[in-house]
């Protein structure tokens, strides 16, 4: 028997590498979090974080939390997401981007669907 789920959307996480040039990668860290702190402060931000890897100078990673796809959307085409792409553009040596859906698969439909057709129970 197929298990058929109805997945209820509750986050988008963009996870992104940045390779800068080390040299320059506090000042990089610098306008970045500056930016990711003016974007807070947009609807469905839950959390915008950039931070330089440790152990290999010159990487520098991005997280950003949304609500949904329309608010990330509304934010990437504000004039100053452009602005802060093109900067970046400038200073980026190559730019990694990965975009995750976060479902809740733990909600009732899917519990429901779950226990009726596999017969097993989920722990909530």
């Amino acid at each position: 028997m197929r298990l058929i789920r109805t997945m209820i959307y509750i986050m988008v996480i963009i996870y992104a590498e940045i390779d800068v040039d080390p040299a320059g990668q506090h000042e990089t860290l610098a306008n970045s979090v500056a930016f990711a702190n003016e974007s807070l402060g947009e609807r469905g931000c839950i959390g915008y974080l950039f931070t330089l890897d440790s152990q290999k100078p010159g990487l520098m990673y991005v997280l950003e939390r949304w609500e949904n796809d329309e608010d990330l959307e509304a934010h990437m085409h504000t004039a100053r997401s452009a602005d802060f792409a093109k900067w970046m553009t400038g200073v980026a040596r190559k730019v990694r981007v990965n975009r995750y859906t976060v479902s809740d698969d733990k909600s009732d439909s899917f519990r429901q669907a779950s226990t009726e057709l596999m017969g097993d129970s989920v722990e909530t």
